[in-house]
């Protein structure tokens, strides 16, 4: 099951950017939100193995390190709409 993250439209907004936000943002601040999520289950899992060697401890490592790629990309995504946006204000 995946997590989605809600943002919650009714909290004040801060800043020029915040206020300006449109859906591009709300989009991009989901996608994140959700890796972040997948990011942090696979941690769980991982951190409950034992220390020694177990049989699917390299496939959840590898998840892992995908998704902490998933997060930079999607980080940098919007960091560039961030950029772009402040310059256009």
């Amino acid at each position: 099951m995946k997590a989605k993250a809600q943002l919650d439209t009714k909290a004040p907004a801060y800043g020029k950017i915040l206020s300006e936000s449109d859906e591009e943002l709300e989009r991009y601040f989901d996608e994140l939100a959700e890796e972040c999520g997948n990011f942090l289950r696979l941690l769980a899992k991982l951190r409950q193995l034992p220390a020694e060697p177990t049989e699917g401890r390299e496939a959840l490592e590898a998840e892992l390190y995908g998704s902490l790629s998933h997060l930079e990309a999607h980080a940098r995504e919007l960091r560039e709409w961030w950029d772009r946006l402040d310059e256009e204000t």
